[in-house]
């Protein structure tokens, strides 16, 4: 009985650790490495995530439109690991301007070479 009651209670806090933690961070859509569409509304911004190396020279390169969106921040967030060469995640964060809908084009390449590594597309549908 006890056991049950304690199976209850946990999931009862991590449902709510879950909905305060998307609460918390307000209508901000996340993209990690994936692409699709996602939906935010004007005035809010949308996060993509995507592994990256910039130790080999290579960087995510992000081409949209400026008329809907704009880029709002871009980082890249170290691994942590300490190893030399290890690839952590670069982010670039999008807000809405005004309604519409925008690929955006996020190309993996080294800036003194044409030749594309990878490409994603991320649709930005902003409401």
């Amino acid at each position: 009985m006890r056991r049950g009651l304690a199976i209850v209670v946990a999931v009862v806090i991590l449902g709510g650790v879950v909905f305060g933690v998307n609460w918390y961070l307000g209508r901000r859509a996340v993209a990690s490495n994936e692409e699709g569409v996602i939906t935010l509304e004007v005035g809010k911004t949308a996060e993509i995530s995507l592994a990256s190396n910039p130790s080999t020279g290579y960087s995510w390169v992000a081409k949209f439109d400026a008329s809907l969106v704009e880029l709002a921040d871009q980082r890249y967030v170290d691994p942590g690991t300490g190893a030399l060469g290890a690839a952590g995640t670069e982010v670039f964060v999008f807000k809405g301007l005004k309604k519409g809908k925008t690929t955006v084009v996020l190309e993996y390449k080294r800036s003194w070479e044409t030749q594309v590594a990878d490409s994603k597309q991320v649709v930005l549908d902003i409401r």
